[in-house]
């Protein structure tokens, strides 16, 4: 798994004087992106034709295939050549007030060596100025210093990434253009959204910024039902294994994708639907992946995206980026989320990062009364009087799998067809999604 600074270098590169930010499109293999600047691929107040563009990371040379610029904006967009599989899909996201973010990319002042140096800024977004296209940063320290002015101390940083770090994770939130005020602006910069890049692909007939696996589930298809056991219980657990992913591929085939379905729901995905971060992350798309075949098993047909809102009204999936029990979210996330369309006696599955070897199902009525004396009903987002927590069964995603087949193994065996095997995973999800 490569670190947060091996991810960095990855992104980003030297556009001619400046910087910019590698971004590999959903769905193909053909070539790739840099986002970038316009005023670093403009020369003699002309855009650059395509051979007179350099593009580097460290010493490398990357090909340019085509470019693309806004007529208004300061952003641009090179197609190079492909930049190869990184194993990380880097996730984007829209800015908010207060977050901290970093700018990384190739100061001019570092450069001195035969190797670039690439490094950050450390900043705030400070105050949104055009929506969904310019935002406002405030920099942790001044950029003017006493040998240098502001304006000399970002000279390359143009085109450069704007981040969010988490841990050894990096959402990108933004492109970098310039400073607020070059004469007088020593901790003010200005940021691009990424709406601007969509709008310009858009325009140029081009995938939008979209993660690899948001484009379609067979990005996740070989990640799906690992269903993972002793040796001893490896061949009672193959064929189960094969029958599930033969309907997961049943969903890889339809009209489902996960940008689809993330379009549609948007914040509803989350536990914590105020906090977007996290709405790209490849388990979250997985566990939908598995949802869904599930969810084919039990209604024994093949769902279409019309069908989803039908599912909504009786399940949902909600996710969390927490490494906590999944327990501890009921007292503020979970109660708070929102539940708008769901029935009474509705199934919230829940994943989470941490997988919980116990308390992984709790029946609505069931919750303990010290965690329902510490929850805030005004916060209660649901078509009914009451908690969500007294009208919703609540199960972590693990039940699913190690409370449904692992642990039932002993009712799959003996049984030599698909449909028998089929007949028997929809009795125990039918158990499971039962209203007793």
């Amino acid at each position: 798994m490569l670190t947060l600074e091996e991810k960095l270098n990855y992104c980003a590169v030297r556009v001619n004087e400046g910087s910019g930010c590698v971004y590999q499109p959903g769905g193909t293999n053909d070539y790739s992106y840099v986002l970038t600047v316009k005023h670093n691929i403009t020369a003699n107040s002309h855009v650059q034709e395509v051979q007179d563009i350099i593009v580097k990371r460290g010493n490398d040379l990357i090909n340019v295939l085509d470019r693309f610029y806004h007529q208004e904006l300061d952003v641009a967009i090179l197609k190079v050549g492909y930049q190869g599989d990184t194993g990380f899909n880097l996730a984007i996201g829209k800015s908010i007030k207060d977050e901290q973010l970093r700018i990384f990319g190739y100061p001019k002042y570092l450069n001195q060596g035969i190797i670039p140096i690439a490094t950050d800024i450390t900043c705030k977004k400070n105050l949104e100025r055009d929506p969904n296209v310019t935002f406002e940063l405030e920099t942790e320290n001044p950029l003017a210093s006493f040998n240098r002015p502001a304006a000399e101390n970002v000279i390359g940083f143009s085109g450069s990434g704007i981040f969010k770090y988490i841990g050894d994770q990096i959402i990108l939130k933004g492109i970098f253009p310039r400073l607020n005020d070059a004469e007088a602006a020593h901790s003010k910069v200005i940021g691009y959204h990424l709406e601007p890049f969509n709008q310009l692909l858009r325009s140029s007939g081009l995938p939008e910024l979209i993660p690899q696996h948001l484009v379609s589930f067979e990005f996740l298809y070989s990640e799906s039902f690992k269903l993972d056991v002793s040796v001893l219980n490896e061949q009672k657990i193959s064929p189960i294994r094969t029958q599930l992913k033969n309907k997961a591929w049943d969903v890889v085939q339809s009209d489902l994708v996960p940008d689809g379905i993330k379009k549609h729901f948007k914040q509803k995905l989350l536990v914590d639907d105020i906090n977007l971060d996290y709405i790209d992350d490849e388990l979250l798309w997985r566990t939908w992946l598995e949802f869904l075949t599930i969810m084919n098993i039990l209604k024994e047909h093949d769902l279409r995206l019309s069908d989803i809102d039908d599912i909504f009204h009786q399940y949902c999936l909600k996710y969390s980026n927490t490494s906590k029990h999944w327990t501890t979210l009921l007292k503020s996330e979970l109660a708070n989320s929102d539940y708008k369309g769901l029935k009474r006696g509705s199934k919230v599955i829940v994943q989470t990062l941490h997988r919980p070897d116990d308390d992984r199902i709790l029946r609505r009525g069931e919750i303990p009364p010290n965690i329902a004396l510490t929850v805030d009903k005004s916060k209660f987002r649901i078509d009914m009087s009451g908690s969500p927590l007294d009208h919703f069964d609540f199960i972590h995603a693990d039940y699913l799998y190690k409370d449904c087949i692992i642990k039932k193994l002993s009712n799959f065996e003996n049984l030599e067809t698909p449909d028998e095997i089929l007949g028997a995973l929809r009795v125990e999800y039918l158990k499971l999604f039962s209203n007793g």
